[in-house]
């Protein structure tokens, strides 16, 4: 399908590319260790990385490119069996569970959603983990266990960032039932599914690092060439 802007017919890679022009693209953020170790947080996250199959893609030390970010997302697309996406003009097409390793998630996290969080319910989950009826909606200050909600800021500024991580958002409640439910999973769709998205959303764009680790790990970076 495409889109006509301005007189003129524009492919949705085109327009992405438009738009992409314009946003800042920062590195991935995370917590300061020093600071998670002071706390004693560190010994928490480590455990929940474990019980949740996460230990390898916690720890997120690529630098971001602005270069590789652009290609990925603007070829980035999302099939019922998996993503295809190019760098550097040469397309991969992944299945899910091989895109999920690539991201650093254990072979044992399953994927799809329904499966994998059967027992999920949104309103019943808020209430659990506010102590107070749910309205529909939460914010991270509501989450009345500490870890819980400093692993909601992290899960928020890692996995789905956005301008206002102070909201819990449904696929950030996901990943929290998750933990809390110490089921392996992979919310790999739903990231994809965000990064899809982020041309229409404000704010910087900050799953460069991710994209980074993506091109790392099948390597990409070992024979392309950037532009000077």
């Amino acid at each position: 399908m495409q889109e006509r802007v301005c007189g003129g017919t524009t492919t949705p890679q085109e327009l992405s590319l438009q738009h992409a022009e314009n946003r800042v693209f920062n590195h991935t953020r995370g917590f300061d260790d020093e600071l998670v170790e002071k706390t004693g947080m560190d010994v928490d996250f480590t455990r929940i990385w474990k019980a949740v199959g996460w230990t390898s893609c916690a720890d997120v030390s690529e630098l971001g490119s602005q270069d590789l970010t652009i290609q990925f997302l603007c070829t980035l697309v999302e099939t019922k069996e998996g993503v295809t996406f190019q760098f550097f003009h040469q397309k991969y097409s992944f299945t899910w569970k091989d895109f999920r390793t690539h991201l650093g998630f254990h072979q044992r996290c399953l994927v799809d959603v329904n499966r994998s969080l059967s027992g999920f319910h949104k309103e019943s989950f808020i209430e659990s983990i506010t102590g107070t009826e749910s309205s529909g909606e939460a914010r991270c200050n509501d989450i009345q266990n500490s870890t819980l909600r400093l692993m909601h800021k992290w899960v928020a500024i890692r996995c789905f960032p956005m301008e206002d991580v102070r909201i819990v958002r449904v696929d950030e409640l996901c990943v929290l039932y998750a933990m809390v439910n110490r089921i392996k999973f992979s919310p790999v769709k739903l990231m994809v599914r965000q990064w899809l998205e982020n041309f229409c959303l404000v704010g910087p764009l900050e799953c460069t690092s991710l994209i980074t680790r993506i091109a790392q790990s099948f390597g990409v970076l070992n024979w392309a060439k950037f532009p000077t």
